[in-house]
C-alpha cells in the first residue's frame, strides 16, 4: 500500500491515512489515540499509547473520491478541524 494523503486532527488525537493499494483502488483509514494504562498504574496518566483503527473505508476508483467520502463520513474532517500531515 502507499500512503497519498494525510490528516492530522487538531487535538492530535485522531489521524487519517488515504492510500493506494495493490489493486490501484484507493481507501482511507481513521485511527484515533488509545491509552493502555496498567492495572497496578498510580494514576490514569501512565500507560501505553497507540494509534487504534476506528474506521476503515471501502473502495475507491481515486483519491478524490476517497477524500470527498472522508470529509462526509467523519464529523472532525467535516467540520474543517484537521491539518494536512
Amino acid at each position: 500500500m502507499e500512503r497519498l494523503k494525510g490528516y492530522v486532527s487538531l487535538d492530535g488525537l485522531r489521524k487519517l491515512d488515504i492510500f493506494r493499494n495493490s489493486s490501484e483502488l484507493f481507501q482511507f483509514e481513521e485511527f484515533v489515540v488509545e491509552l493502555i494504562v496498567e492495572p497496578d498504574a498510580e494514576n490514569f496518566e501512565e500507560g501505553t499509547t497507540y494509534w487504534n483503527c476506528t474506521h476503515s473505508s471501502g473502495l475507491y476508483a481515486s483519491v478524490e473520491d476517497a477524500d470527498e467520502d472522508a470529509k462526509a463520513s467523519l464529523p472532525w474532517l467535516r467540520e474543517g478541524k484537521y491539518l494536512l500531515s
